[in-house]
């Protein structure tokens, strides 16, 4: 997981990159502060902050278990926490070779310890993509003790 910002609100704006010492403007200098994502991850800042929600990349095939995985850090570009395992999606067990991706945290309808969370799910099963309701987005609420001494979600 790389880290990039922006100053201010306009994307289309200078970006600077998170060079492991400090940001820089050279896009190449960037490093990597996480390697435990898969693709679609997400980062959200919640109560001072910040969750990274992703599949569980640790196993073999963990795309495929439905366990997302919430890892917690001080900053974006600090060490994030052990994963801790806050949702099972129940689709894993009702559609064969389904993975869930594309983590979506919805803070502007989350709280106090509650977040909005969105996931999808995809198979491939070429015999269940005739089934339009595996590809629809779920919408779950997630409760967090985040345990700012050991820097976890509990």
């Amino acid at each position: 997981m790389y880290v990039a910002r922006v100053n201010g609100t306009d994307l289309e704006g200078k970006w600077s990159y998170y060079d492991g010492r400090g940001w820089s403007v050279d896009q190449s200098s960037a490093v990597s502060v996480f390697n435990k994502v898969a693709a679609g991850f997400s980062v959200a800042s919640f109560d001072s902050e910040y969750i990274l929600f992703t599949s569980n990349v640790t196993v073999p095939y963990g795309i495929f278990n439905g366990q997302i995985i919430g890892y917690i850090s001080h900053n974006p570009v600090d060490n994030f926490s052990h994963g801790t395992t806050i949702y099972t999606a129940p689709q894993i067990s009702k559609y064969q070779s389904c993975s869930v991706w594309t983590y979506g945290p919805h803070v502007q309808f989350s709280y106090r310890s509650e977040i909005v969370l969105s996931y999808d799910v995809n198979t491939l099963n070429l015999s269940c993509q005739h089934n339009p309701s595996i590809y629809r987005p779920r919408f779950i609420n997630i409760y967090l003790n985040i345990s700012k001494s050991s820097n976890n979600l509990l």
